[in-house]
C-alpha cells in the first residue's frame, strides 16, 4: 500500500533497544529455566506496554542474531493439549502433545503485537514486509517433563536435533516463520553459547 514503511531485522533491534530498556531482564528473571545473568528483552513486557488491557499473547524472549529476529517461548512443565494418535504405534514416532498457548504466542506474538510495535514506531507496515521479515520462533522445554516414546541414544539423538519439530509446530515453518525449532534446555543453553549470547563466567550461583 502506497504510503507504508519497510523495516529490516536490524531496524527492529534498534527500535527494541532504543526504546525498552526498562524490558531488559537476566535469562534468569525471563526464563525460570536457565540461570544466566545476561539480559535479553522480556517480549511479554513490550507487549504489556503496547496493550493496556486485552494484550495479546507473546513469547518471554526477543532478539535479533544474525538478521534474523528470534522469538522465545520458555515452558518449564508438562505441555500438555490435545493427544494425536500415532499412526505407526511401532516406528517410534511419538504421539504429540500440543497446547495451543505455544502456538497462540508464535502467531499474535510474531504478527498482531509486532506490527504494533512498529506501528508505534514506524507508521503503517506493508503486510508482506511484516511477512518477509526473517524470523524464527524457538520454544525451549524441559525434556523430563515432555519425554518422547523413542529411548535410549535414539531419543537423546532425536531430542539434540535441530532439525526435529515436537509439539506441532512444524506446520508454522515456511509459512509464518522462517525457521522453527524446539529444544530442550540444555540444548538452547549450549546454543546460546555457542553464539556467543551467554558464557560461563554469567552463569548466577545456585
Amino acid at each position: 500500500m502506497k504510503g507504508d514503511y519497510m523495516v529490516t531485522e536490524k531496524q527492529i533491534e534498534t527500535i527494541i533497544a532504543a526504546n525498552y530498556e526498562n524490558c531488559l531482564e537476566s535469562l534468569e528473571q525471563i526464563s525460570k529455566m536457565l540461570k544466566y545473568s545476561t539480559r535479553f528483552h522480556n517480549y511479554d513486557k513490550i507487549g504489556e506496554s503496547l496493550y493496556k488491557k486485552n494484550k495479546p499473547k507473546t513469547p518471554d524472549m526477543i532478539f535479533v542474531l544474525n538478521d534474523t529476529l528470534f522469538l522465545v517461548e520458555f515452558k518449564s512443565g508438562r505441555i500438555e493439549g490435545i493427544k494425536k494418535k500415532c499412526d505407526a504405534r511401532n516406528s517410534g514416532d511419538e504421539c504429540q502433545y500440543v497446547k495451543w498457548d505455544i502456538k497462540l504466542k508464535a502467531i499474535e506474538g510474531g504478527f498482531i503485537v509486532l506490527q504494533k510495535l512498529l506501528l508505534v514506531y514506524v507508521g503503517n507496515i506493508d503486510l508482506l514486509n511484516l511477512v518477509e521479515l526473517k524470523k524464527a520462533y524457538i520454544l525451549v522445554y524441559d525434556a523430563g517433563k515432555n519425554p518422547g516414546k523413542v529411548k535410549g541414544s535414539i531419543r537423546f539423538h532425536n531430542q539434540m536435533n535441530a532439525n526435529r519439530v515436537r509439539f506441532g509446530l512444524n506446520i508454522y515453518k515456511k509459512i509464518f516463520f522462517h525457521h522453527v525449532y524446539t529444544y530442550t534446555k540444555e540444548y538452547f543453553e549450549n546454543w546460546l553459547k555457542g553464539h556467543s549470547l551467554i558464557n560461563h563466567e554469567e552463569k548466577c550461583e545456585s
